[in-house]
């Protein structure tokens, strides 16, 4: 083993919390604290490290965030609220108990964009850890990430949606609902999620439109057997967004793989 500088990688973030503890409406703090218990292995390595002659190794934090949405405790406002802290916190040079003063060398954010197609069996909130939305569009996480740019000439599709049509009988909506959301993400929809208090018809306008901007708004793909129609009203309620997709031609924005902070 030669005597070289080497990386450290720990990855931080609220997945580290289970589901029932997720589920519950703890307090921020409550939730970092339970992060910060997640990391005792992570400690011990460090510390076997030191032991063995490599306690001078820099540090990079390979994972860290908060998620947006999917969860009572997932929303912008406590992510916004986590990020800050996290970078005020850095930015401080208070380091780790074990290494006070020395900040870690690099420190990346868990996600760049949300990701609609993610498993969930680990938790709902797992597609959103982004800190921009699907089209390119930065979160608000306060004055710290002003640097971040939004997307421009985004090629939207037209502005419709896809509604459920109450002047059918919506008896059998959510079965088609159901079959909507088996292909595309409706995990807003969930306990705690922003589209969670909706109503029943506006649960099954926002699982339809999902499916059919998914689609690129192609005929038919907004019929569900009667029970859809096309609405060119924005039906968006409240923090309740109801998306419109991006044309299918290939396009992309370069934000590049920069950290959030580093000494480098």
């Amino acid at each position: 083993i030669h005597k070289v500088p080497s990386e450290d990688i720990f990855g931080t973030f609220l997945s580290a919390i289970d589901r029932e503890k997720m589920s519950k409406a703890i307090s921020m703090d409550d939730a970092v604290q339970e992060v910060l218990k997640e990391q005792r292995p992570g400690m011990c390595k460090f510390s076997a490290m030191i032991r063995i002659g490599f306690g001078q190794s820099p540090i990079i934090i390979g994972e860290i965030g908060c998620p947006s949405d999917g969860a009572i405790v997932a929303n912008i406002s406590n992510e916004k609220r986590f990020n800050q802290g996290l970078v005020n916190h850095v930015l401080s040079n208070k380091g780790i108990p074990l290494r006070p003063g020395v900040p870690p060398m690099e420190v990346y954010l868990f996600g760049l964009l949300d990701e609609g197609q993610k498993s969930v069996m680990p938790t709902n909130f797992e597609r959103h850890w982004g800190i921009y939305t699907f089209d390119g569009h930065r979160l608000d996480l306060g004055k710290r990430f002003k640097g971040l740019v939004n997307a421009t000439n985004v090629p939207y599709l037209p502005l419709r949606w896809c509604v459920a049509n109450s002047n059918c009988d919506l008896s059998s909506a959510s079965n088609y609902a159901q079959l909507a959301c088996s292909s595309v993400d409706c995990t807003r929809l969930l306990y705690g999620g922003s589209c969670n208090d909706i109503g029943e018809v506006g649960n099954v306008s926002y699982a339809f439109n999902n499916y059919y901007q998914q689609q690129n708004q192609t005929k038919g793909s907004f019929y569900f057997n009667g029970l859809g129609m096309i609405n060119f009203l924005d039906p968006s309620i409240g923090d309740c967004r109801f998306l419109v997709g991006n044309t299918p031609q290939t396009w992309c924005s370069t934000y590049g793989s920069i950290p959030i902070w580093s000494t480098g």
